[in-house]
Order: structure tokens, then sequence, then C-alpha cells
């Protein structure tokens, strides 16, 4: 098969990972996953090949604004995607001024998702097919 990126997911409860590991494999989009950041710090020292991150805001031992500072302090300039229930606007902008590129809802269907990943170069856009006339 051939992928198309590879993302690691950074989010401590299980079942919203493999959610949105389900939405991103459906993309051909390699998974590698972090249950906090601490964890996901220790992957990225490790390797760095990773198209853009999806990590939740708030997790325990180390949150998603934390890790994203100290990510970008690693020198990862790729995509930072926020993943939070939380959709206040002074939680969105905590994460955009803590170096996120984008804010996801939990709650985001595939489309949703697919489309960010686009808008921020992850993914190429789908071509629409073209109709042909009968």
């Amino acid at each position: 098969m051939n992928y198309k990126a590879k993302i690691l997911i950074i989010e401590d409860m299980e079942v919203q990972r493999f959610l949105l590991k389900q939405a991103l494999l459906s993309f051909r989009i390699i998974v590698d996953e972090a249950e906090n950041g601490k964890i996901a710090l220790e992957k990225l020292v490790q390797n760095r090949d990773y198209d853009g991150i999806i990590t939740d805001v708030d997790m325990p031992v180390m949150n998603g604004i934390e890790a994203t500072k100290k990510i970008r302090k690693l020198g990862f300039k790729n995509p930072i995607i926020g993943f939070s229930s939380m959709s206040e606007d002074e939680d969105i902008a905590k994460g955009l001024n803590a170096g996120m590129d984008a804010y996801l809802k939990k709650t985001a269907d595939y489309d949703v998702i697919r489309k960010m990943l686009e808008d921020l170069d992850i993914l190429e856009k789908e071509e629409e097919e073209e109709e042909i006339p009968i």
C-alpha cells in the first residue's frame, strides 16, 4: 500500500487514539502513538520524520501546550494540530501561541479531519473525479 504521510498522535485516552487512528489510516497515513507529551518528546528525539503531529491539549504528565513548546524547541517545523473537546477562543489561542498550527475538535468527522490535513499540506488534496457525459 502506498502511504501518503506519517503522523504522531499524542493522546492519553486510548479510545480517542483509536478513533483518530482509524480516520488517519483510512487516508493511508502511517500512525505512531504516544500517551503523553513526555513520551512524544522521547520519540521525537529518536526520530523526527513525522509529516505532522496531532496532540491532545489536556493530558497528564505533560500536556499538549507544554509538549508543543518543547517540540518546537527541538526544531520540528511540520504542522502541529491541537486536538481537544474544549473549543473556547482562549483555549485555541493558548495552543496557537504555543506553536500549534491548527485546532481540531474531538468531535470532528472524517471530512473535517481530511480537509485540515489537506489545508496544512500533510495530505494532497483529492482530485474530484470529472464527470464524463454519456
